[in-house]
């Protein structure tokens, strides 16, 4: 039975392989295998299980289920992780004999799992019912990590538009609303309108109220090291950097995309390599981008960082890690911002 397995591929999702022997036909079906997509699971993935950003790879974990009864068989599977969501169930139907390799994505509490702080494991649970009858369990660890973790590249995919649910407009603390409200008090009567004014000055002059507003806090920079961008690391929400009157590239960068996004306009995020920096469309849909530099909050006017930007830009136009990450097209892809 094993050999025939062997030489049978995989079913599809919802499809049987029909086995050449039949058993006892009150066998019960069981779980033969559970396959985890990944032992560790970033928070901010999990806040993108339904998302087309993660493509095929939006599955937690397979389980196969193999009938080893001589007649059809329909049963429940019902899969959680424990303690962090909701059971999610479904039914399969299988021939005498037969194999089923089916894709699990259980309902998630986000709320439960945006408030953990460091990596905690968590039990991926998967039962099986017939006719309300448990008969088989299985379980699987998983460590979760905190939502601020944020895999820049992930199972063979370019995942940095992920960060984009870090850039919070809205946050809880009101952070971002309060350095929109000290920014505004810098334009010396002007307020910050985002596009209602409808010229470009005005765009870079929201701009550089942002930033001057930042320096008054005496927010720092904090260098990164070389391979940041190559690996998994943690990302400072606004709240978080403006609380600690810290930031490094991306941090700053989401600053800006939070505040800027908070003012109704499209911010963007552009990414060099091992670096990133905020900008904005001078008009809705606009090509044309305003970038800002924050590796010299500390120490330079908003005109100088503004320059630097468009070097850095200017000096990777070719390069194939540019990209121009719109957080307006993000959204609109279902890249929501955690409820932070």
């Amino acid at each position: 039975m094993r050999l025939t397995f062997a030489l049978c591929a995989l079913a599809l999702s919802g499809l049987g392989c029909q086995d050449n022997t039949t058993g006892d036909p009150n066998a019960a079906v069981e779980i033969e295998a559970l396959h985890s997509s990944f032992e560790d699971l970033p928070i901010l993935l999990a806040h993108l299980l339904d998302k087309d950003i993660l493509g095929e790879h939006a599955e937690l974990a397979r389980v196969t289920l193999y009938n080893p009864s001589s007649r059809a068989r329909r049963v429940r599977v019902e899969v959680v992780i424990e303690g962090y969501g909701l059971p999610k169930d479904f039914f399969v139907d299988l021939k005498a004999g037969a194999r089923v390799d089916q894709g699990l994505t259980p309902v998630l509490d986000l709320d439960k799992l945006y408030k953990i702080q460091s990596e905690v494991m968590g039990d991926l649970r998967v039962r099986l019912y017939e006719e309300d009858t448990l008969i088989d369990v299985a379980h699987q660890s998983t460590r979760l990590l905190p939502v601020n973790f944020v895999p820049w590249r992930w199972q063979g995919l370019d995942m940095r538009a992920a960060v984009v649910g870090l850039s919070t407009p809205y946050d809880q603390e009101g952070s971002v609303e309060a350095l929109l409200g000290e920014a505004a008090d810098l334009t010396e009567g002007v307020g910050l309108h985002g596009y209602q004014e409808n010229n470009r000055a005005h765009v870079e002059e929201q701009i550089v109220a942002i930033y001057e507003a930042l320096r008054a806090r005496g927010i720092s920079y904090v260098d990164i090291p070389g391979n940041f961008f190559n690996q998994a690391q943690y990302v400072k929400r606004p709240a978080q950097s403006l609380a600690s009157q810290s930031a490094n590239c991306i941090d700053g960068a989401l600053i800006f995309t939070s505040a800027l996004e908070a003012l109704g306009m499209e911010p963007v995020i552009i990414f060099v390599p091992n670096h990133a920096m905020p900008g904005v469309r001078v008009a809705p849909g606009s090509e044309d981008i305003i970038p800002i530099e924050t590796v010299i909050l500390d120490k330079g006017t908003a005109a100088e960082a503004m320059a630097r930007a468009l070097q850095t830009w200017g000096d990777h136009l070719l390069s194939p890690e540019l990209l121009i990450l719109d957080i307006t097209a993000a959204r609109r892809a279902g890249i929501t911002p955690v409820n932070l």
